[in-house]
């Protein structure tokens, strides 16, 4: 193995490699914008899908600086809108990036809304993001969009870039027919917030995602008590509007002295039906206990937040009260899904089923298919899926990909298809759209699909997108983001072990 010198190179090797890549990436966009090249998309999309898709992009590295970064999506947001995802999503990107990198502690908070009527300035879509962070000074901010500008000289040498991003963005949103906005107060706790309106039309004739029918599912929920324990109000807030949207009457408690007090509810009150709690919430002494639930009604279903590394108290992996596991930021068709799989186990202790989680553990491991025809490539990310607790399968190329799904039935179905886009017999996206048609044609359940390209084009994850596959991860890749790709599309899945960013990487 390496050593710790060893490693500290290689992670500067990867950095510099990542930053060139992402300088390339901005002067090609900067250069077909300026050339007029740039060609817009209008599809039918899921836009609360890639938003929460984005921010989970970003979930890992703003957690390990010790951030809480929230999503919230408005309950008026239609199904689906019309426009281009992909320039939609680099939009996003791009600003979230910038919150995550200048704010160094606090929180990262992105909003998506919706106006829906010409009383409101006509319908469209409404994306906030908002940080803690360092704030822009106030004679930056004229020229904060201009190419290649900057807030001043030290940003270029503390955290890099070409300053054509907020350039690149402003242009993006402007052919998009939308508009940004900057509110920044430089030396304060309000940090920064960026503000973009984008015209999209709910789409017409496109009937709505499956998935928004699960709230057909929570129904005998309506009217319920929930309790939320999170020690971050917004994370906690943005929680408790999605479960009123539900219908459910959430209250929220900062700790679990204040959870305490509110489970001890008086004789004739409703009884409580659902407890999320953050493991942050325990005090410290607690986190390290047997049983850091003690005390609770055994009755009462247990949701359990954790970040993106999967982790939380020992003595919450198998305990009794437990029911699901939902990875922090919260998105709301996981949260959905809990609820109802929390609604429909018995309520009886004796009867109930141990949880499904941790999914690592020895019960189960989540199966991961991995179509990749190079030989280091394979030889990698085979270790590394591993090292995160799983079980991997592997094919050479399309055809062997297909011919693996197709026979992965029952309890041997594949959680996440990991599928290299540039293989020989078959491609990746010929596999991909195969996959995507016997999944329709014979009713079985869609399985996640991730895209593994060396190539940095806009064009090519657009490629991608339109074959069926439901994210992206650009080679090469460490297990950090790895672990981030596990935790975002295998809604069980917990990490073993905590992802060492420097160890093993997956080349073109």
């Amino acid at each position: 193995g390496l050593d710790t010198h060893q490693r500290n190179l290689i992670g500067m090797a990867h950095s510099s490699g990542s930053s060139l890549l992402q300088i390339l990436n901005d002067i090609l966009d900067h250069s077909k914008i300026e050339a007029g090249r740039l060609q817009l998309e209008s599809v039918a999309f899921d836009l609360a899908q890639v938003v929460e898709d984005t921010v989970g992009v970003f979930a890992q590295a703003a957690q390990a600086k010790g951030l809480e970064i929230v999503c919230e999506i408005d309950a008026r947001m239609p199904p689906l809108v019309t426009g281009d995802p992909v320039r939609v999503r680099q939009v996003l990107s791009n600003l979230v990036s910038n919150a995550v990198k200048f704010t160094a502690k606090g929180e990262v908070i992105v909003r998506a809304g919706w106006t829906g009527s010409p009383a409101d300035g006509g319908s469209g879509a409404l994306l906030y993001v908002r940080d803690s962070g360092i704030g822009i000074p106030a004679e930056a901010q004229a020229r904060i969009f201009e190419a290649f500008a900057q807030a001043d000289g030290s940003t270029t040498r503390r955290f890099g870039g070409t300053g054509l991003g907020l350039n690149i963005t402003q242009r993006l949103v402007e052919l998009m027919g939308g508009r940004i906005a900057l509110h920044s107060q430089p030396d304060t706790v309000a940090g920064t917030e960026f503000s973009v309106q984008l015209p999209l039309q709910p789409a017409a004739g496109v009937q709505a995602p499956a998935a928004r029918n699960r709230l057909d599912a929570c129904s005998r929920l309506r009217g319920a008590r929930a309790l939320v324990v999170m020690p971050h109000r917004q994370a906690a807030d943005v929680l408790a509007r999605y479960l009123d949207d539900v219908g459910m009457l959430p209250v929220v408690a900062a700790d679990w002295a204040d959870a305490g007090t509110r489970l001890a509810q008086p004789d004739g009150a409703a009884p409580w039906r659902l407890l999320v709690i953050d493991p942050e919430a325990l005090p410290p002494d607690d986190r390290r206990a047997v049983d850091p639930l003690a005390g609770l009604p055994r009755d009462l279903p247990v949701v359990v937040l954790t970040g993106m590394d999967g982790r939380c108290p020992a003595g919450l992996e198998h305990h009794r009260a437990v029911r699901d596991w939902l990875v922090k930021p919260v998105r709301r068709l996981p949260l959905l899904d809990a609820l109802a799989r929390a609604e429909d186990q018995p309520t009886t202790p004796a009867a109930l089923p141990r949880p499904e989680l941790p999914r690592h553990a020895a019960s189960y491991r989540s199966r991961v298919l991995l179509a990749e025809d190079h030989p280091v490539n394979v030889v990698v990310a085979e270790a590394q899926l591993q090292r995160l607790g799983c079980e991997v399968v592997i094919a050479e190329d399309g055809q062997q990909a297909l011919e693996q799904w197709r026979g992965a039935i029952g309890a041997d179905r594949f959680d996440l298809v990991l599928m290299d886009w540039q293989m020989p017999v078959m491609d990746g996206l010929a596999a991909t759209r195969a996959i995507r048609a016997e999944e329709l044609a014979e009713g079985r359940s869609r399985t996640p699909i991730v895209a593994l390209t060396a190539n940095a084009m806009i064009e090519d994850r657009d490629r991608c997108v339109e074959a069926g596959m439901d994210d992206h991860l650009p080679k090469p890749f460490d297990k950090v983001q790895l672990a981030g790709v596990l935790a975002r599309w295998i809604p069980h899945w917990r990490s073993p072990e905590a992802p060492d960013s420097q160890h093993g990487r997956l080349g073109t």
